[in-house]
This record gives structure tokens, sequence and C-alpha cells, in this order.
């Protein structure tokens, strides 16, 4: 699995409310060979340059806040969003769904009949990484949102200045 990780050049970019967790999760990463620094590729207007990757369990209370701060994002650039529904047993998958079918260009959906958390599988790796598209990932979980509709440009604007760092 990680060679076919090391062949698709990716560099990074977090949200969390938390940088704590920021930093646990790019080392956690980096340890395990996730993350392969290569030089990447030149971007083409019609290329994806950001995949958004969200994970949701029984996120409904959440969802819908979540999903409308991902729409709204002001880009120049082309960017998707996973979003991972491990069996939720609420109304996740519906509200998914609602949004896959109104931005079917943006929201990406990812449905599991049964919960792969629990059987040991790791979510990112396993499902969301193999097919996100983006030059840059960003992350944000169902229950969290964005509050800065130009979070993303403001990002990947910041990584393109400075080609020496692999996340912010």
């Amino acid at each position: 699995i990680l060679q076919k990780y090391a062949e698709r050049s990716k560099e990074i970019l977090f949200h969390s409310l938390e940088g704590i967790w920021d930093k646990f999760y790019i080392d956690r990463h980096l340890q395990k060979g996730w993350v392969v620094l290569e030089q990447i590729k030149r971007t083409k207007d019609n290329e994806i340059v950001v995949s958004v990757l969200c994970a949701v369990y029984n996120h409904e209370r959440y969802l819908r806040k979540t999903l409308e701060s991902f729409v709204k994002q002001q880009t120049n650039f082309l960017y998707e969003v996973i979003v991972h529904d491990d069996a939720s047993t609420d109304n996740s998958k519906q509200i998914i769904k609602e949004f896959a079918e109104k931005y079917p260009q943006i929201i990406k959906p990812i449905f599991q009949s049964e919960n792969q958390y629990s059987k040991g599988k790791y979510i990112i790796g396993d499902y969301m990484f193999p097919v996100a598209n983006g030059k840059y990932l960003a992350w944000c979980e169902g229950d969290d949102y964005w509050t800065d509709e130009k979070k993303l440009q403001k990002q990947v604007d910041a990584l393109r200045e400075h080609p020496d760092c692999f996340f912010c």
C-alpha cells in the first residue's frame, strides 16, 4: 500500500482547532511514510488543486454546516471534497447525498455499508487518499467547519509563495 501512495506526489493542508492535533497527525504520517515530498508537477487550469478529505460518522447534527463551509470556498482553482461516511446510523448519508446531487463537481461521496473503522481500517489511507486528485490535501472532520470562505485560497497561495513549506 505504501508503494502505491509513494507514487503519488502530495502536499498537505491541515485544518484543526487544536494545533497540537495537526502536529501529531503530520508526525504520525511522516513516520509511517504517508507523506512523500517530491517535486510537485505544475497544475494545469483544469486540474484539481486541493482535495478536501472529510470523514463522517453520525455527524448529522453538524454535517450540513460543514459541507456548506466547503462549497462556499472562493478559489481561483478547482477543488474536490471527498466525504467518507463510515456507515452512519443517523441521517448523515442523506445529507451527503443531497450535497453530492447539488454540487456534483465538488462533493465526491464514499459510502460504507459496514463500519470500517471498527474493523481496524485506516479511513484516510485506505479509502480517501487513493481517490484524492488534488496536488494538496485539506482535512476537516464532519463535525467541524470552516469559518473563512477564502481558507483554501489563502493556504494554497501561502504554499505556492513558500515552496519550501509542505503544510500550513
